[in-house]
């Protein structure tokens, strides 16, 4: 082996300079013995016919030249080989030593090589792991539409459990029907036109006569020269998500239809619950002629939903008594609208008390608390229920947690709350059982106007989480108490719509404005009616 020779064992062998020198002092030795011992046998010499005279020195130095000469020139012959060998032995160890390189190079490389194939061959396992374990199918086909290369998933689709059985083989080896004909048309397509097609939904007829889906993308296989030598594709069964989805479609179906059935009935429920709201509101007395003082009301009627729970009424208690009441039923939707509904049928069927606000609510409370007790739904409302007598100029009230009116004295140029002692009210209606609230009186002047509200006019927030709050409401009416209700209205609305960050309204918005006029309004009919907006 090449490995085994080292250049130091090949000088060695081959290195000829070692014996040159011994072989000149060795042959000079020779050469003087051999001529002392023909000195020493009287030996004569000889030469081309002629004879050199017998005296033995002669002889022997003859001789003893001869052997030196013979010396000289096998020491001269053996320097000769001796560098020429050298050089031989240079060369040797040259070669030898760029063999040495090339074969530890060549066992380096016979190493990485190895190296090379061990990773490779992991990464093919992992690779043939990793395609085995998707639940998408993964292939690779060669320009006849042959599997090259398939997952398991894949195999397991033709009833195979190693997808090495595929190989060679096209889809329609294993399902010869129409559908694997489309496939391996679509596969020609790909490898002709060099386009992909990604996400394609494709349908499939099982042998059971179910359907089934599968999402598959194929892009052409092109070799270094950019040569298309085949396709990779991937096909996803995606039947349990389309059942799901044209269940879900047609839940959609049925819930469109629904939805619309309810819109018909809220439209519906919206239509009676205006019916329900006083579109015109008549002024008191019926007959302004003959009346020292008339009341007009206003209003505006704001809902955020299609039901809401706001709602205003006015009552005649008499030719010379009026009853206005406001309320704030908790929510939207259909449960506020209902609760709302109860609650005018309560106010009906209390109209014999409702000269005296306190009994009113009192009793409106307590029948809100009998149906809720059975129902075990948590509901109440706020209220403010006022009796105006026209004929005296006083105004009689109860609060159930309603927000306080506001009180403008047009006459004197200021507005003010009607209450500044806000403990005087009581809870809000359906909250506790026995509750009696307190009746309070003020007396009106000509020309003021008391304005009722629900929580949701002022209950507004700008872009900074900042209220409109009840004391900017109360300025901003003082400066528009000037102007007729109807357009203070509406600049109010406008005004905190502004505000809003909105510009909407939150919460369901009710006003209600109780003009007290001290002179009588002419009136061409006997029974007068003002118009308001909604």
């Amino acid at each position: 082996m090449i490995k085994d020779v080292a250049p130091e064992n090949v000088k060695a062998k081959i290195s000829g300079r070692s014996f040159v020198l011994p072989v000149f002092i060795l042959g000079s030795a020779l050469s003087l013995l051999a001529a002392y011992w023909l000195h020493t046998q009287d030996f004569a010499f000889y030469l081309s016919g002629f004879s050199i005279p017998n005296v033995p020195l002669i002889g022997a130095v003859v001789v003893g030249m001869i052997g030196f000469t013979f010396t000289v020139l096998l020491t001269v012959t053996l320097q000769i080989f001796s560098q020429r060998t050298e050089r031989v032995r240079q060369l040797v160890e040259e070669r030898t030593e760029e063999l040495l390189r090339a074969n530890r190079k060549l066992e380096e490389r016979n190493l990485e090589r190895e190296r090379a194939e061990t990773a490779l061959e992991e990464e093919r396992n992992l690779l043939k792991t990793l395609l085995d374990i998707l639940p998408c199918r993964i292939f690779v086909k060669d320009d006849e539409s042959r599997f090259v290369l398939a997952n398991l998933a894949q195999a397991n689709i033709f009833g195979m459990k190693d997808p090495d059985d595929i190989y060679g083989k096209t889809t329609f080896d294993f399902i010869p029907d129409e559908g694997s004909e489309r496939r391996l048309a679509d596969d020609r397509e790909v490898m002709e036109s060099g386009k992909s097609f990604i996400n394609r939904e494709e349908m499939s007829i099982e042998s059971d006569g179910s359907r089934r889906w599968s999402l598959t993308t194929k892009v052409p296989l092109r070799n270094s020269q950019g040569a298309i030598i085949g396709l990779v594709g991937t096909s996803t069964d995606i039947t349990e998500r389309k059942l799901a989805t044209e269940a879900v479609e047609q839940y959609a179906e049925q819930l469109r239809k629904k939805n619309a059935q309810m819109e018909d009935d809220l439209h519906m429920a919206r239509e009676i619950q205006q019916a329900f709201i006083p579109q015109q509101v008549p002024e008191f007395p019926a007959d302004p002629i003959i009346a020292e003082h008339t009341v007009k009301f206003c209003h505006r009627y704001v809902p955020t939903a299609t039901l809401a729970g706001d709602f205003f009424d006015i009552l005649a208690i008499s030719d010379e008594k009026v009853g206005i009441i406001i309320c704030d039923v908790m929510g939207h939707g259909v449960r506020a609208s209902l609760f709302t509904a109860y609650l005018r049928g309560l106010i009906e069927e209390l109209r014999p008390v409702a000269n005296d606000p306190a009994s009113l609510l009192s009793d409106l409370n307590n029948g809100l608390m009998a149906i809720l007790g059975r129902t075990g739904i948590p509901m109440f409302a706020s209220a403010f229920y006022a009796v105006v007598d026209i004929s005296k100029g006083r105004m009689s009230f109860a609060s159930a947690g309603h927000p306080v009116p506001m009180r403008l004295h047009r006459e004197k140029g200021f507005a003010e709350f009607l209450e500044s002692d806000s403990k005087a009210a009581g809870p809000a209606l359906g909250l506790f059982e026995g509750v009696r609230y307190t009746n309070h009186q003020i007396t009106l002047d000509p020309n003021d106007l008391v304005l009722l509200y629900t929580d949701g006019l002022f209950e507004v927030h700008d872009g900074e989480l900042e209220e409109y709050g009840e004391d900017r409401l109360l300025s901003a009416v003082q400066k528009k108490m000037g102007l007729s209700s109807d357009q203070m209205f509406d600049e109010l609305l406008d005004e905190i719509r502004q505000f809003s960050a909105t510009d909407s309204f939150p919460d369901d918005v009710c006003m209600v404005a109780i003009e007290f006029c001290g002179e009588p309004v002419p009136s061409i009919s006997g029974a007068r009616v003002g118009q308001s907006k909604t």
